[in-house]
């Protein structure tokens, strides 16, 4: 790095975050409050004299790109298998063994959304006041379990309250994958990896549609229905004893990286002026979101692509069998919609977030 790099890397640390009280002890100034707390990794530490080379930053970058980006691609693999299985499910039993009439099945799959939305708020502030990788492990065990109940549903009511808590506790991911996701890199780096776990969604089609396909052939104590849900949940629950165990709260402790490799990592996102790890929720921050268009702009691209992919997502398998299909064909037919999502997201990516 040169001297000027220097000088603003050391400088832009120390423009983090404000409102930093100070306590002057004989040799240095104490950071005591509302600091981010990658400013402690340097504690005593001249920043300005820290330096690093290009080559150590590409090592420390792929170091990254080989533990976080595939914890993320397979946890929102699994998000997109365990929220689809109730389509797959309604074509082997499920309407029929938990007696759903009328538009019970659309209550069903709209309840998901109400647990979401009644859970993104507490779960802001429950992602910032706790470590982030455990509080991801914690959310993926749990709706790992409400899938697993799913299996045990013998009624409108019981289906319903699996798929609420399921809607609260799914609700985590895409905003802690995009925390995750800024922590590591730069805003440069950003677009392809978001690219790369969101694609994890269309994959994870084929193999849902495949596993549902060598499901309806098993004739067990069980209706078909029912493997589905017993097959996911458990994955999904040792999965997230997993991301508890392996996912670090930031890079500060990431057990993947040296000491040297850590102070790396945080220097290469100086540049983002977002911060790595704050426990403090400043409710100021939140009324200049409210307040930016952009961010409203994005709420309605999110509404707008949901209404439809809702939908489809829950009765594709049901409008496959209306059209004289069988429950397996259903299942095979509906993998064309998976590759046309990961293709709609790699060529996007390519040519229109990051065509470098």
């Amino acid at each position: 790095m040169s001297l000027a790099e220097k000088k603003k890397t050391g400088a832009d640390i120390s423009r983090v975050e404000t409102n930093i009280v100070a306590e002057e002890t004989a040799s240095e100034k104490v950071v005591t409050r509302d600091h981010d707390d990658a400013l402690d990794l340097f504690r005593g530490e001249d920043i300005d004299s820290f330096e690093y080379t290009e080559k150590e930053a590409s090592a420390v970058r792929w170091k990254i790109d080989l533990i976080i980006l595939p914890l993320l691609t397979i946890t929102y693999a699994l998000n997109f298998l365990d929220k689809g299985q109730l389509s797959n499910a309604s074509v082997f039993g499920l309407l029929q063994d938990t007696h759903l009439h009328g538009q019970e099945y659309s209550w069903t799959s709209s309840i998901f959304y109400f647990g979401f939305l009644f859970w993104e708020y507490p779960n802001s502030i429950f992602m910032q006041k706790l470590p982030i990788g455990k509080w991801l492990g914690g959310m993926v065990f749990l709706w790992g379990v409400s899938v697993a109940a799913t299996a045990g549903a013998k009624s409108f009511a019981g289906l319903a309250t699996a798929r609420f808590f399921l809607g609260v506790f799914e609700s985590t991911n895409a905003p802690i994958f995009t925390i995750i996701i800024g922590q590591y890199y730069t805003r440069k780096e950003q677009p392809l990896r978001q690219c790369i776990w969101w694609a994890g969604g269309g994959a994870a089609g084929f193999v849902g549609d495949i596993i549902a396909y060598g499901l309806g052939h098993v004739h067990g104590a069980l209706a078909t229905w029912q493997y589905l849900f017993l097959v996911w949940g458990p994955i999904t629950i040792v999965w997230g004893i997993a991301l508890f165990l392996l996912v670090p709260a930031s890079p500060m402790t990431a057990w993947f990286l040296t000491e040297r490799e850590r102070k790396i990592a945080v220097l290469r996102v100086i540049s983002n002026n977002t911060g790595i790890e704050n426990r403090k929720y400043k409710v100021y921050q939140v009324w200049e979101c409210l307040r930016d268009p952009q961010a409203w702009l994005i709420f309605a691209i999110s509404v707008l692509q949901c209404i439809p992919g809702g939908g489809l997502s829950a009765f594709n398998k049901i409008i496959l069998t209306s059209l004289g299909y069988t429950n397996l064909e259903a299942t095979i037919w509906s993998m064309p919609e998976h590759a046309i999502q990961l293709m709609s997201i790699l060529i996007a990516c390519r040519q229109f977030l990051c065509p470098q």
